[in-house]
């Protein structure tokens, strides 16, 4: 098993449905495929010289590390997904605001809606709507304030920078291009699996059906001996009446 199996499996337990290890394992890659962007942004804020805000992802990273020990010692994915979720959710944003609001940054708030791909694991439709929901005040609250967070950029940065922003576009649909491409794998590989265990029980059921076929069979060959031996039984009573008869006349 190769070493980003056993990671995707960090929170998986042998009891687990598909389904179930399936969202844990979508979940443990959204950490670390996060975590990869955090490292990235955190060097290029060093690059910049940019100490402070660079502890933001650097903090992801941290604390995705934290929540992912959490999660392979529980196996519990409720609260570390909720965990998980709200961190990539909440600090792309937090970021992107210490950067100096939209063009600055390069839309790097753009990277929350991996944590909305991840919100659809959730078993409830209506958690994710909720997820949304914030998503969408977030940046409603970036819009009004954004001229605020312009006021108070590093002046290292750029008023507009496209190539954060083409790092952020590429990096991000590259990510979720190969989430996306992971869990249809997975569901594509589950439904083999399905249909494979179908196959099987479906041979069993035939086995089964054959093999009540060929008791049936038998127990229809033993009731024509039974009634076969009846009958001899039957002649054989009757020759030994006739004989006994014989014998009496005979005697008289």
């Amino acid at each position: 098993m190769s070493l980003a199996v056993k990671y995707g499996n960090i929170g998986c337990n042998a009891s687990d449905s598909q389904e179930l290890k399936l969202q844990k394992s979508f979940l443990a890659y959204l950490a670390l495929f996060m975590s990869a962007g955090g490292l990235l942004w955190g060097t290029i804020s060093l690059y910049y010289g940019l100490g402070l805000q660079s502890l933001i992802p650097y903090g992801y990273i941290a604390l995705s590390v934290i929540n992912m020990t959490i999660f392979g010692i529980t196996k519990r994915i409720s609260f570390v997904r909720t965990v998980q979720v709200f961190i990539s959710l909440a600090l792309p944003f937090m970021f992107q605001w210490s950067l100096g609001g939209f063009y600055s940054s390069g839309f790097i708030m753009l990277w929350a809606v991996l944590s909305l791909i991840a919100s659809l694991s959730f078993s409830k439709s209506s958690n994710a709507l909720v997820w949304l929901a914030i998503f969408l005040a977030l940046t409603i609250l970036s819009v009004v304030y954004d001229p605020f967070f312009v006021s108070i950029k590093p002046s290292v940065l750029p008023d507009r920078s496209l190539n954060f922003t083409a790092i952020n576009i590429c990096t991000i649909i590259t990510m979720v291009f190969f989430l996306v491409a992971y869990f249809v794998g997975q569901q594509h590989s589950a439904q083999i699996k399905l249909i494979e265990k179908q196959q099987e029980i479906e041979y069993i059921n035939l086995s089964l059906i054959k093999a009540r076929s060929k008791a049936e069979k038998k127990n229809d060959e033993l009731e024509e001996m039974k009634m076969e031996l009846l009958e001899i039984t039957d002649r054989q009573t009757k020759i030994n009446k006739k004989l006994i008869e014989e014998k009496d006349i005979k005697n008289k």
